[in-house]
């Protein structure tokens, strides 16, 4: 990866803590024609929740509005609110989804879905990563 894809992902004066998520995940793919975009993420941002509770939803929507920019279309967004998971060992978590919640009203043309009842099971080997995405996936398609 080039010394300019792995500088941090900036947007007018805010330096926003994504670079990895967008150089990996949405630069290869600026200049395409998406019809919208399924956000499945926010646990790595629970800290900032709890810190600033405003930013998180300020960096969302400031990310969206970048990607619809350069992709020269105002395609729609779908977040999924945080899941389930084993143990409370993530403080945080919500705080993250009342943050999700009431972040989706300040961007155009957004969604949320809930996805708590599809998280960690007893019978799961992994508690962060929910092994029932089918339904949130029906759940963002009624949506859509």
């Amino acid at each position: 990866m080039s010394d300019e894809l792995i500088k941090n992902y900036t947007r007018y004066e805010n330096n926003i803590p994504v670079s990895g998520m967008y150089n990996a995940l949405m630069h290869p793919f600026i200049n395409t024609s998406i019809k919208a975009m399924l956000y499945y993420q926010g646990e790595s941002e629970m800290g900032l929740a709890k810190s600033d509770y405003g930013k998180y939803n300020e960096y969302l929507k400031i990310y969206v509005e970048d990607l619809r920019e350069k992709n020269g279309y105002d395609f729609s967004f779908y977040n999924v609110q945080l899941s389930s998971h084993v143990t409370n060992q993530w403080s945080g978590i919500c705080e993250q989804r009342a943050v999700q919640f009431d972040g989706i009203k300040m961007i155009d043309k957004a969604g949320l879905v809930v996805s708590m009842d599809q998280g960690f099971r007893s019978t799961d080997s992994d508690f962060a990563h929910p092994n029932y995405k089918e339904p949130v996936g029906q759940r963002l398609a009624a949506l859509a």
